[in-house]
Order: C-alpha cells, then structure tokens, then sequence
C-alpha cells in the first residue's frame, strides 16, 4: 500500500506540474494576444492604414469583431492613458475615449 500512496503521490505531483505549465503558458499567451490587439487598435486610431497592421493569427477573431466598430470611431481623445482618482483610490488604463457614429 505504501508504494501505491507514492506511486500516486508522484503521479499527482506530475500532474499538477503539468498544470501550472500550461496555465502560465495559457496566461502569457492571452497576455501577449490582448497587447498585440490593443497596440493594433491603437495604430488604427493613430492613422496607421489597415492594410499595414500585423494582425497574427490568435487574434485574428478578435480583430474581425472589433474592425468595423474600432473604424467608426471619431474625435479621439484619450488612447491608453493612465488614470487614477485621489479619493476613490483606485487607478487604471483607459484604453480609449472617442465618438462613436
């Protein structure tokens, strides 16, 4: 019985690496795919033509989506700006304030 608790114990340390492995790689990726949407977004808005964004194929979906609204935007004010509020406590990034239609 002892070998099979230590054969399991190992089994599940194995797994659980495996685990952790996966979801940091999951996370990096999702990382790099929403930077990789926001810097195209922000390119479009600052007057890059479509035509010459890279977009890379994990966020091709996202960008389809979005495409036809991020065009119709108007009147940009604020692009990835940094926000905070004194009294509320709290900070952020606002990814964009503009007209819309």
């Amino acid at each position: 019985m002892k070998y099979f608790d230590e054969s399991l114990n190992c089994q599940l340390w194995h797994i659980k690496r495996y685990a952790v492995d996966l979801f940091c790689t999951y996370s990096l990726d999702l990382f790099r795919n929403g930077k990789e949407l926001h810097a195209n977004i922000e390119s479009l808005l600052r007057g890059t033509p479509m035509e010459e964004l890279l977009i890379s194929e994990p966020i091709t979906g996202h960008w389809r989506s979005l495409a036809r609204i991020v065009t119709e935007l108007r009147d940009v004010r604020v692009l990835e700006s940094h926000v905070t509020h004194p009294e509320l406590g709290y900070c952020g990034i606002v990814d964009c304030i503009a007209h819309y239609k």
